[in-house]
Formats: C-alpha cells, structure tokens, sequence
C-alpha cells in the first residue's frame, strides 16, 4: 500500500518535490531493513532447535548472515550440485531468515503478503515455515515446498511439530520434477525465484498449478544483477514473459492467474 501510495504522489508532484521525497522514502524504507523486533515465540523455538540459550541466540541471528558469506566464499562451490551440498550443510540458514523476518520492513511485508492471500495456499521455497504456520493459523490450508535435507526444512518440520500445525510438506530432491500439486488459490513465493535453476520453467509450473484468477505473490521475479553472487542468480523473466506464461501483473508483487485458453 505504501509504496502504490508512493508511486500516485510521484506521479502527481513536480519532479523538484519528486526528488527529495523519493530520496527520503528510500532512506526510510531501508532503514526498516535495519530495525529489527525480536519475535519472542520464534527465538523460544530457535532455542530449543539450536540446543542454546536465548541469549547465544540473538548473537547467532546478527552474524548468521556474515558467517554464511563467509562460508559460501571460502568453499567456493563450482557447479550447481556443489552449491546445493554447501546449502544443505550450513547450519545458520534458519537463524538468517528468522533475523530477516523478524526487521521491520519484512514484518510489515509479510502482514501484507498474509492478508493478500485466499483459500488454499501453497508456500513454494518456504524455508523455515514461520509464513505457512502464520497462514495456517489464518484458516488457510497450506502446502508447505521446499528443498529435501536442509537445516531450514528440519526446523520447519520441528516448528510445525512444537505447533500441532496441520501444514502439508513437499520436499523435492535437487532437480527433482514437481509433483502433481493439484490447484491453488493462492501461490507464494517470496526471496526464492532467484535462487533457481530455472525460473521461466517454476513460473510455467506456478501458472500449470494456480486456479483462474488465482493470485502468484512473488518477490524479486525480474531479479537481473550485474552478476551473480553466492547462489543468487538473475531470473531472466520479463513483464513479457510474465504474460506469455499467463500472468495479469497487479503491482511489484502480485500477479493474477488469466484464463486460460481452452
């Protein structure tokens, strides 16, 4: 909402107002990145999957980010099946994104993501679950996908067990094919696409498994960096492409599922 509202002001005003709003809505916006709310419930679990105290927690949550840099930087994996390996084996990926859950800018984000969301859900590269228990415990009924053998798969499934949450997990071997998923209403896909082998083949397939008028919501779907870093990788997705596979875009993170031809 703010950043439509955002795009209506800039729209409307001279480009000498235009500019220094636009300086200072960007500084803000990433200054939300920066401030960070602990989530008493998640740090609780993260304790007791961890095996440590709170308190060696919140230290592994502020550096879990260096420390898998570190790594990726040092091991310098050369293939594709390598990078999974190293992925697999890293242990600070749920502290990572529990860090980066828990700053302002993505709790807001994800509030809004949760409240986009209709009928049946399926959470594609859902990481440590905090989203899919969120939803779940919105009435939604969730598939949770992500990668086989991962720390953040084990502590999904261990924050699904500490909440007798009826979440359905998919868990796919690397390059394994999707299974048939049947339809969903509502498709999720946040901080994932760019981390694919193929991104024009995983929107096919959101499209194969999304109803009419179904709603993809989606972050980082026309990622292009000048060059790839760590396992981020550019996507190669354009608003054309977007529209070849189906998809009807609403804004920066929303895509409605078009009829299909019959």
């Amino acid at each position: 909402m703010e950043r439509q509202f955002a795009l209506w002001m800039g729209r409307r005003l001279p480009i000498f107002v235009r500019r220094p709003l636009a300086s200072a809505y960007s500084y803000f916006n990433g200054l939300q990145g920066k401030i960070v709310i602990w989530n008493r419930e998640l740090i609780e679990t993260l304790s007791r999957f961890y095996g440590t105290s709170p308190a060696d927690i919140k230290r592994m949550l502020k550096n879990a980010g260096r420390l898998i840099e570190e790594t990726w930087e040092q091991a310098g994996p050369k293939t594709e099946e390598e990078e999974v390996e190293l992925y697999k084996k890293i242990p600070y990926y749920p502290a990572q994104l529990a860090y980066w859950h828990m700053s302002l800018q993505q709790r807001r984000f994800r509030n809004w993501v949760i409240s986009q969301c209709k009928g049946t859900v399926l959470d594609y590269g859902a990481g440590i679950g905090d989203l899919s228990l969120a939803l779940w415990r919105r009435g939604h009924k969730v598939t949770y996908l992500d990668m086989r053998g991962s720390q953040n798969e084990r502590f999904a499934k261990f924050l699904f067990e500490k909440n007798r949450a009826d979440v359905k997990m998919i868990l796919l071997d690397y390059k394994s094919q999707v299974p048939e998923l049947g339809t969903y209403d509502t498709i999720v896909c946040l901080d994932v696409i760019e981390h694919v082998p193929d991104a024009k083949e995983t929107i096919k397939t959101f499209r194969k498994h999304l109803a009419e008028n179904g709603r993809l919501i989606a972050t980082n779907i026309y990622y292009s960096p000048e060059s790839s870093r760590g396992d981020h990788r550019p996507t190669g997705l354009t608003r054309g492409l977007m529209k070849e596979a189906g998809f009807r875009e609403i804004n920066g993170f929303m895509w409605i599922g078009e009829k299909r031809d019959t």
